[in-house]
């Protein structure tokens, strides 16, 4: 699951809110981000994975 929140590379503080900072639609990119914790900037670097599964 630490791969699906945003963490901080400086306090290693968690952003619960990860999701809020993706405009629906972007599949990938990229934006820098400043920690809510230490006050820090880093940069952020995001994919999207798609899955399916189907039942009968």
């Amino acid at each position: 699951m630490k791969d699906k929140l945003i963490e901080c590379p400086h306090c290693n503080f968690i952003h619960e809110d990860s999701l809020d900072y993706i405009e629906t639609g972007d599949m990938e990119g990229q934006f820098p981000m400043d920690c809510g914790k230490c006050g820090e900037v880093f940069q952020v670097e995001f994919t999207t994975t798609i899955t399916f599964k189907t039942k009968a």
